[in-house]
């Protein structure tokens, strides 16, 4: 009876000092910490593609949630966000999280934002990454034919709805609106055209509207210099205005 009393008092002892030591363990109060490698400033993706968030989210004690969130700059909704709660350990985590694009959002700059916080409720400072979302031009399938090469043409947002999109040049005696030359338009990607053509080096061309009064031209309606082939594959090419647009 007397050594189980005295078990009894050791084992009250043991509770006593592992209850001080609770006691007197500091307040958490460091946040955590985050460190993002991609996206980079200003990367740029199209509606529907997918943004690659990785780095790494650390914290001293134990981390209960990170956010992360794309938001368009001048708006207040996210149009993505995603919360993690899985980590490899209590106190870090390597972020490796593809983040997909709604394929119906509007084109514009993004603030792909990450933030992490602790389970005593201490918050990261936001990791605030600005990105632009926009239309990439690319070709449809009746635009790549082997053997020729294959032009990928942007235009301004200014070009007249319905307009056809001509390449002239050497190969068809300059004709501005040669309908064997009319540039295919992508129906879903806005002011992006596409066409195949059998170009030998060495060959100049330019882009019409279908006459030499909408020719493309440059900056401040300056001349546009002929564009010579020299052997490319796929020539992606923008077009900065066209001369009747910018005579005005």
């Amino acid at each position: 009876m007397k050594q189980l009393n005295i078990m009894m008092m050791l084992a009250m002892m043991v509770i006593v000092v592992v209850s001080c030591n609770n006691d007197n363990e500091p307040a958490d109060t460091v946040s955590p910490t985050v460190s993002l490698v991609t996206p980079e400033a200003n990367d740029s993706f199209a509606p529907g593609d997918s943004i690659s968030v990785t780095g790494t989210v650390t914290d001293d004690r134990q981390l209960s949630s990170i956010n992360i969130s794309v938001t368009p700059k001048d708006g207040i909704s996210p149009v993505v966000t995603e919360i993690i709660t899985a980590f490899d350990s209590p106190t870090s985590h390597a972020l490796d999280v593809d983040i997909i694009i709604p394929a119906d959002a509007e084109v514009g700059p993004y603030v792909v934002s990450v933030s992490a916080v602790d389970v005593a409720g201490n918050q990261s400072t936001p990791t605030d990454v600005q990105v632009e979302v926009k239309w990439t031009c690319v070709t449809v399938a009746s635009c790549n034919v082997d053997g020729q090469a294959t032009i990928i043409l942007s235009v301004p947002e200014t070009t007249p709805d319905g307009s056809d999109i001509y390449v002239v040049g050497s190969f068809n005696g300059w004709d501005p609106g040669d309908v064997n030359f009319k540039l295919t338009k992508n129906t879903v990607i806005p002011n992006c055209y596409c066409i195949s053509v059998a170009l030998v080096q060495g060959d100049e061309f330019k882009f019409t509207r279908g006459s030499w009064e909408t020719v493309e031209k440059t900056l401040e309606c300056a001349e546009v210099d002929n564009r010579i082939y020299d052997n490319e594959d796929k020539l992606e090419i923008t077009i900065i205005d066209w001369r009747d647009l910018c005579e005005q």
